[in-house]
Order: C-alpha cells, then sequence, then structure tokens
C-alpha cells in the first residue's frame, strides 16, 4: 500500500483492514483505477 501511495494512486484503506477469512484486504479509490474499485487481498 505505501508504494501505491507513493505513487500517487487513491487509497480508499490506508492501512489493510481484515476481510473474510482473516485476510487483510484494502481498496484502491475507482479514480485511480479508470472507474474500477479494486480489492487488493493478503491470505495468510
Amino acid at each position: 500500500l505505501e508504494g501505491l501511495k507513493g505513487k500517487g494512486v487513491k487509497l480508499i484503506d490506508e492501512v489493510p483492514r481484515y476481510g473474510a477469512g482473516g485476510a487483510k484486504i484494502a481498496f484502491v479509490h475507482p479514480k485511480s483505477a479508470n472507474g474500477v474499485l479494486l480489492e487488493l487481498c493478503e491470505r495468510k
């Protein structure tokens, strides 16, 4: 997330949060992804 933020990507989540199944998730704002809401997911 820090790398994306450093490149000017607008994030909805500044820090990861826990989603389904205990995975860490964060979202990229659609304005930074040509109108597409992107979910980043890291599973253990």
